[in-house]
């Protein structure tokens, strides 16, 4: 720099540079390390917020479960039912604890819910054909023992089930020093439905975080489910305690709190390790220090770039003073647009990031902004939506009645207040799809109060819709099948899904047992009154000459036939059958065979994924309920035929328990004693005889009961009009089907 130069800079400015440098110097250091301390404590503070409220979560959740368990182990209206269904396999009984278990299952998302005796076998389970457990041992044990429920382990389940927790809760006959233990109920939660998606999830996007759960297992911290950074063959991971320096390993040693090492892949990380409360496992929450570091390191590089440039533009002042006014104009003009465009473009793709459907008008109600999820809802592009009236982009009406909805960007500029849909609103899209939706409009207002616009946020609800509808139609069938006919609710159901499907044409056959035959059992009413006219109700088909619509026995999957009559394999229909266009036929699939078919035709439209997802749940769901309707009738005409025998024996017939409770007698017995049943069952020989008979009978009642056989005596008996009558008895004693003594019977 010329003499000439320097003489020209003003004097304050010489003065001033070296002194603006040296603070400039000591600002940025004071800055790296506040900043780098600052950060530290926020990422120490999100890990541990994140272990303590994943932590709490887990035991909320056990909390949860333990409370199901002791309403159980409190309730007095169980044990009575119990101990008669372990005793005598009552059937009504058995249904109704089925009864129970299901609704607990359905209402509070457990995986199974058993029955148990105290020797741990199973007499009763939500899963078909659960023969023994493993695993629940100890914890029946434990909770036998203390009188309160008990957790299991995480462990894997019978037949192949999910891995599983657990909670037993004991049943007792009477409380207190004299009870005795019954049994016990078993509540089973899949990990999978809350553990391992809450283990999963981490607050925040990150490459590298995540949480996890381990234990000590003797000499080794074993890790109770699979990592995010564990390949996904390998199976569970256990670390030997030697290995200190690993996060997993300290906190099976008793440390808590933030703690730094190398994680099980060896990268080094920071994490938080907090104790599950009553449970023996830790909660560890770690991200790696390359991404604890990352976000401030790009600050500090952006810090140090920027201090550069200021001294850079010190610098130019210096030896440009005289224009210093100007070029401090244009770096303000230029500072300012460059942080109007990153701003811009920051909502841009903020706007395009958001899953719900957005879009934005002026305060004339002309669209400004569509973002890419409402395009795709709407029909419109954002170049052909620019500029254009909000009504003709978003037409929306009621989906009860039909009529047009006002407009909610219209409402918003007159009311100036946020408004909401109302319930049952369909958007209209450009090429007339109908998609049910739910919003909500605000307006925009600028610094001084006044609306400059109106952003419009919704989203489809045809999802929820469907789910809903389903649920709603399947309890439909349950309460429908309560008080109707087999072909009456195989009628009901097939008006539903074909209502679902909008298919005017449904159909079931029943597939026997041979997978070769099939029976048509129902048509749907529209497809009677309306399309078919063939008398072919319960005739038998031979699968081999039945045409493409039994496809679906044949593989075993559900068929589609958009264009049937285009089907090379088509081998025609009966005479007054109804005419198919399109055809979904899903087969019906119990331990992989095919026991029913449920089939609907003629929708207007090509049949789709959803229909066929739909079609499959509701045929399933039918089935069910067929399935527990047969069962339920047999059994009832299986007593009532019991009840008739028995009756039409003309000698008194009479059972009881093991503890000398009358269980059940004909009418003959009621006639020849004199008494009705609802005086007698449930009581004993001293509560209906006088003392002295009833002493004589109880002593042959157990002489019988220790040396089994039968028995054969005479004695008298006095009813209950006070007559006097000598009689003969011969008794035996019956046992169920483990060969344990469950009463006696006699005449």
């Amino acid at each position: 720099m010329s003499k000439d130069s320097c003489e020209a800079l003003p004097r304050w400015v010489i003065a001033a540079v070296p002194a603006v440098l040296l603070a400039l110097l000591a600002g940025s250091t004071w800055f790296y390390r506040s900043q780098a301390q600052q950060h530290q404590q926020m990422v120490t503070a999100t890990l541990m917020s994140t272990a303590r409220l994943k932590s709490n979560q887990i035991a909320a959740w056990r909390s949860e479960r333990f409370a199901d368990a002791s309403i159980l182990h409190e309730s007095p209206f169980l044990t009575a039912p119990v101990t008669e269904y372990l005793a005598t396999g009552n059937g009504k009984h058995k249904e109704s604890l089925r009864l129970l278990f299901r609704s607990l299952q359905r209402h509070y998302g457990y995986a199974n819910i058993l029955l148990v005796d105290t020797e741990g076998r199973v007499h009763l389970s939500m899963i078909e054909n659960l023969q023994h457990l493993d695993g629940y041992q100890v914890a029946l044990a434990t909770a036998l023992r203390n009188n309160k429920p008990a957790f299991t382990n995480l462990h894997n389940g019978p037949n192949r089930m999910a891995r599983h927790i657990s909670v037993v809760s004991p049943l007792f006959i009477h409380q207190g020093p004299n009870r005795r233990p019954l049994g016990a109920i078993i509540l089973v939660s899949n990990a999978s439905q809350f553990l391992y998606p809450l283990m999963k999830s981490w607050p925040t996007p990150s490459e590298s975080a995540e949480t996890y759960l381990v234990k000590r297992d003797g000499n080794d911290a074993s890790f109770l489910h699979k990592l995010r950074h564990q390949a996904a063959t390998s199976g569970e991971l256990r670390l030997p305690l030697r290995r200190s320096d690993v996060p997993a390993v300290m906190a099976v040693l008793g440390k808590q709190g933030i703690v730094g090492g190398k994680d099980y892949r060896g990268i080094e990380t920071m994490a938080a390790i907090l104790p599950v409360p009553d449970t023996p496992w830790f909660m560890v929450a770690q991200i790696d220090a390359t991404e604890l570091f990352a976000e401030w390191r790009s600050r500090m590089i952006l810090s140090l770039l920027l201090l550069l440039a200021v001294l850079g533009s010190l610098t130019g002042i210096g030896l440009a003073a005289w224009h210093r006014k100007k070029k401090r104009h244009y770096q303000s003009l230029y500072q300012a647009e460059t942080k109007l465009n990153e701003s811009v473009e920051r909502h841009a793709i903020t706007l395009k990031a958001i899953g719900d459907a957005v879009i934005a008008t002026d305060f004339r109600g002309a669209v400004e902004i569509l973002n890419p999820v409402a395009e795709d809802l709407t029909g419109w592009t954002q170049c052909e939506a620019l500029g254009k009236p909000l009504s003709e982009v978003f037409r929306i009406i009621s989906e009860d009645t039909r009529q047009t909805v006002e407009d909610p960007v219209a409402k918003v500029l007159r009311e100036g207040m946020i408004v909401a849909l109302a319930n049952h609103t369909l958007l209209i899209a450009k090429d007339g799809r109908e998609i049910p939706i739910a919003d909500s409009a605000a307006p925009i207002r600028s610094e001084h109060g006044e609306i400059t616009g109106v952003v419009l946020v919704f989203r489809d609800q045809s999802e929820e819709r469907r789910i809903q509808r389903l649920m709603e139609t399947r309890l439909s069938l349950l309460e429908f099948a309560t008080n109707h006919s087999l072909d009456e609710l195989l009628t009901k159901a097939l008006d539903m899904v074909g209502e679902l499907v909008k298919s005017p044409i449904g159909f079931y056959h029943f597939v026997a047992a041979d997978q070769q035959t099939l029976s048509l059992q129902q048509w749907s009413t529209r497809t009677l009154q309306e399309f078919c006219h063939a008398e072919c109700r319960g005739m038998h088909y031979s699968l081999d000459q039945a045409g493409v619509w039994a496809d679906g026995v044949r593989g075993k999957k559900p068929v589609v036939h958009n264009d049937y009559w285009s089907l090379p394999g088509k081998k025609g229909l009966p005479e007054g059958h109804a005419a198919l266009i399109r055809e979904l036929v899903v087969p019906i699939l119990r331990e992989d065979q095919v026991v029913a078919i449920l089939g609907v035709g003629n929708k207007s439209s090509d049949y789709t994924e959803q229909d066929v997802a739909i079609v499959e749940y509701l045929a399933d769901v039918t089935w069910e309920i067929i399935e527990q309707k047969r069962t339920a009738e047999a059994l009832r005409e299986s007593e009532t035929f019991l009840g008739m025998l028995l009756n039409a024996i003309p000698v008194p017939v009479f059972f009881k328990d093991k503890e000398g409770r009358y269980q059940g007698f004909n009418r003959a017995f009621e006639s020849f004693f004199g008494e009705t049943w609802q005086r007698l069952i449930g009581k004993t020989v001293f509560d209906i005889n006088p003392r002295e008979l009833a002493e004589i009978y109880f002593a042959k009642d157990n002489e019988l009961f220790e040396g089994g056989g039968t028995q054969q005596y005479e004695s008298q008996i006095k009813n209950a009009h006070g007559t006097v009558r000598d009689v003969m008895f011969n008794k035996a004693t019956f046992k169920d089907s483990q060969g344990n003594l469950k009463g006696l019977i006699g005449t």
